[in-house]
């Protein structure tokens, strides 16, 4: 493990064999013993296991997140010293805040744009020249090359660069031997300084009345009395974190590393352990979630079928997957269960059909009744072919384009029965006319009997009366001419009556003399 540190913390960044540009190769125990420089040069670049970068002196045993004054640029101090810094917002747009004067603005200060032009005209000077050896090191002096004759019989010795690059080598070997059983810790979680800034210090956009104010980059770290709290506070980091259930622990830390609430707690089994409890029951609220989605999918699915107009009961799960292709409500549905919800809705989808169909059907052969009816040159002897003329001259039926889809059994149906109804209502006239026929025909019989007793009243008619005697003498009468009027039963009323009123006449056997 020479040259590495220590397993549990986070690995060297310099490779084994390789010189730092700026370690210190000699280890030394005490920081009064240290120069200046020295100090300065033991900074370290180190990153943790989320992959941020911190420096660490093996000298002081410092640990920081920012960059040490010593290893930064001049253009880095300058920018540094300005009290305007950079931040973003949610959204990512960048806003600056002065750490003075708490004051935030949207627009870039000039006081920061004239920083920059002075760090963009610090150029970095070249230094060609072999930088001076820590102590314990012997520097470095130009030597004279032999001559060809001379060292053509020796063996080449080292040069003062190889015996320095050698003892470089073996003091870093030391010293990393030394540190590597020195863990190197973490330096504390820095909140980000714009969590200090109150509503009122937000910045104001000058060239807006209403813009959205920068909110802070980090929350602040809570305060936890028990581990218990501290375990339920990690917990809450990984939902606001929106980590999945399915992720790992690696994948996880990418989204919760940059919280200072993850630093809470210090162990790592710890931490795994409420990791593998949240993840256990945030695969079972996304398998819910999963199942509601779902749910909801298939019945939004369920209802658009039942209302698109463009199915129908007869079309196949083929015809229908190329028509909504690009139909989110089809998309969002498994192949599975949209051919199990496209089979309930074709049988829903057929019933209602033979619905609609059926009230179709009744409201067709109303109206087309209602037009047989209105046909007055229709009788009880009209044949079809003649009823089917009639029917395209008429406008109402040629006009009703929904009657045009009207079965033609079910009008055969409808021309029969309309048919068999004017049969009837003529027989039924028939009938009325034959009853009141015979109703005229009794009153005239009552009305000669009548007479008959008036002509007896008067001893014009007797028992041995003869009907052309009596004849010459009633012919003139209009009750008379009434029941003779009735055609072939004219005799026979006469005889009727003549019969019905001879008992009566005087002088008859059976009749009453006066």
């Amino acid at each position: 493990m020479a040259g590495f540190p220590h397993p549990f913390v986070t690995p060297h960044l310099g490779y084994p064999g390789y010189a730092h540009p700026n370690f210190v190769p000699n280890p030394v125990t005490s920081v009064s013993q240290l120069s200046a420089v020295q100090i300065n040069a033991g900074w370290v670049e180190h990153y943790s296991h989320d992959g941020r970068k911190y420096y660490f002196n093996p000298y002081t045993h410092q640990t920081t997140w920012e960059k040490p004054q010593e290893l930064k640029t001049q253009r880095e101090k300058i920018l540094f010293n300005s009290p305007w810094k950079e931040f973003k917002s949610e959204n990512g747009k960048p806003y600056y805040y002065n750490e003075i004067t708490k004051q935030s603005v949207w627009v870039k200060p000039q006081e920061l744009i004239d920083a920059e032009n002075q760090a963009a005209a610090c150029t970095p000077t070249s230094n060609n020249s072999i930088p001076e050896p820590p102590n314990g090191i012997p520097p470095v002096t130009p030597c004279t090359p032999a001559t060809p004759k001379e060292d053509a019989n020796k063996p080449p010795e080292p040069s003062e660069i190889e015996r320095a690059m050698k003892a470089t080598l073996a003091s870093i070997e030391a010293s990393d031997a030394a540190t590597a059983s020195i863990p190197i810790p973490l330096p504390p979680e820095k909140l980000d300084e714009s969590e200090e800034e109150s509503d009122e210090e937000k910045p104001v956009n000058t060239s807006q009345s209403a813009t959205t104010v920068p909110s802070s980059t980090q929350p602040a770290v809570p305060e936890y009395k028990t581990r218990a709290e501290m375990a339920e506070g990690l917990r809450r980091l990984f939902r606001d974190c929106n980590v999945p259930g399915a992720s790992t622990w690696e994948q996880a830390l990418k989204l919760i590393s940059g919280d200072p609430r993850y630093a809470v707690l210090k162990t790592f089994n710890e931490k795994k352990q409420i990791f593998n409890v949240y993840k256990t029951q945030r695969l079972k609220e996304e398998r819910e979630e999963q199942r509601i989605r779902i749910k909801r999918a298939k019945e939004d699915l369920e209802k658009y079928l039942l209302k698109c107009n463009k199915l129908h009961s007869t079309m196949s799960y083929r015809r229908v997957d190329q028509l909504l292709s690009d139909t989110k409500e089809w998309t969002d549905v498994p192949d599975r269960d949209r051919r199990e919800i496209f089979e309930d809705v074709m049988q829903e989808i057929g019933k209602r059909e033979r619905e609609e169909a059926k009230i179709l059907r009744k409201r067709n052969i109303r109206v087309f009744n209602e037009i047989l009816s209105e046909m007055l040159d229709l009788t009880y002897r009209t044949t079809w072919s003649e009823a089917q003329q009639m029917l395209l001259d008429n406008t109402r039926f040629t006009e009703d384009v929904e009657l045009q889809n009207l079965d033609k059994e079910d009008a055969l149906i409808c021309f029969e029965e309309h048919i068999c109804m004017l049969e009837q209502e003529y027989e039924e006239e028939k009938d009325r006319e034959r009853r009141k026929q015979k109703r005229e025909q009794r009153k005239n019989r009552e009305a000669f009997i009548v007479l008959l007793e008036e002509l007896r009243e008067r001893k014009l008619l007797t028992s041995i009366s003869l009907w052309k005697d009596l004849y010459q003498i009633i012919n003139n009468s209009v009750r008379v001419t009434q029941v003779l009027a009735m055609a072939s039963k004219s005799t026979c009323i006469g005889r009727e009556g003549k019969k019905g009123w001879i008992p009566f006449l005087p002088g008859s056997v059976n009749g009453v003399e006066d």
